[in-house]
């Protein structure tokens, strides 16, 4: 699902891979900001689905243990 979103946000954006084509490596670098793109979109999508499901703790407790991993722990100061 948040692949199907990144399309409209990079259509949003201007974004398209004929726009790096001149750049030396630019289908690449296209690639690499879709995915900067996508991984924050499947993080929302995934509250969100939790929250319709009613399973929201659930995937907030999973969504702070991968922020964490990745170097976040400063936003959840005292939340553990």
């Amino acid at each position: 699902m948040s692949v199907k979103v990144a399309k409209p946000l990079l259509d949003l954006l201007s974004i398209h891979p004929e726009t790096f084509q001149d750049l030396t490596g630019g289908y690449l670098l296209y690639w690499i900001i879709r995915i900067t793109l996508i991984f924050p979109a499947y993080q929302v999508l995934l509250l969100l689905f939790g929250a319709l499901f009613f399973q929201f703790k659930f995937f907030w407790e999973f969504e702070k243990k991968i922020l964490k991993r990745l170097g976040l722990k400063r936003l959840f100061k005292g939340d553990d």
